[in-house]
């Protein structure tokens, strides 16, 4: 169930707000590694923007995420 705040929607909600392929496409530029299962492989060294991003997907649309080294 969608449960991303306005404030993440409004930053990485693609189509219509509420797409997930703005927040996916950034992670990707970033070399974040998503599975095909939806799992978001996030660097524990991360930054601001990957980490809304990686929120927005989990929030959003029930990705899961897992920190990395």
């Amino acid at each position: 169930m969608p449960q991303a705040s306005d404030e993440l929607r409004a930053r990485w909600g693609g189509d219509g707000g509420i797409g997930p392929e703005k927040a996916e496409d950034f992670l990707k530029s970033r070399n974040v590694r998503i599975s095909d299962r939806f799992i978001i492989y996030l660097p524990r060294n991360a930054d601001e923007d990957e980490r809304t991003a990686a929120a927005f997907l989990c929030d959003e649309w029930d990705f899961g995420c897992e920190l990395v080294d």
